[in-house]
């Protein structure tokens, strides 16, 4: 059960959503920013039990796949880079957190 857990709410699922989102991004595809929001839902309800700003991050991984997905939808294509920029630096920054334990 553990290693599902990691799965679910891990690194697996964090870097499996930012790599469907940059996809989207770069194909322009809807559907891909849907699922990587799919696949966001489990690591953004771990994160929104944290203390602290990590847990508005949470609020804004949502709001920006799903506007990112809209926003794709209606064919612009520069809002939806923008979206995604402050996601990636976070989580290389959270990854960087986890390696150096700080």
């Amino acid at each position: 059960m553990q290693l599902f857990n990691q799965i679910i709410f891990g690194w697996p699922a964090i870097g499996l959503f930012l790599a469907l989102a940059a996809i989207a991004v770069w194909r322009r595809k809807t559907a891909l920013m849907v699922a990587a929001f799919i696949v966001a839902l489990p690591g953004a309800w771990y994160l929104w039990g944290t203390s602290g700003w990590t847990k508005w991050m949470a609020f804004y991984l949502l709001i920006s796949l799903g506007a990112s997905a809209y926003f794709l939808y209606k064919r612009n294509d520069l809002i939806p880079k923008l979206l995604l920029l402050p996601l990636v630096v976070f989580y290389a920054w959270l990854r960087y957190a986890a390696l150096m334990d700080l």
